[in-house]
């Protein structure tokens, strides 16, 4: 069985060129948690928080 993580985002439709950085960047205005864990593949990745309050406020709805 998989686990689910409650700190792990998925990120898709991304830039094939995006950095880490750019990542880091762009969700560092929308909160103010502690990132940390960046993974980025082609077009795709995870980001993950310390918290999992955390992940949740940057997600809508």
């Amino acid at each position: 069985m998989t686990e689910v993580s409650s700190t792990r985002l998925y990120l898709g439709n991304l830039p094939r060129n995006a950095t880490k950085a750019d990542v880091e960047a762009h969700f560092a205005t929308h909160g103010t948690g502690e990132i940390t864990e960046v993974k980025l593949m082609n077009g795709f990745g995870f980001i993950e928080y310390k918290d999992a309050m955390d992940a949740r406020d940057v997600v809508p709805g």
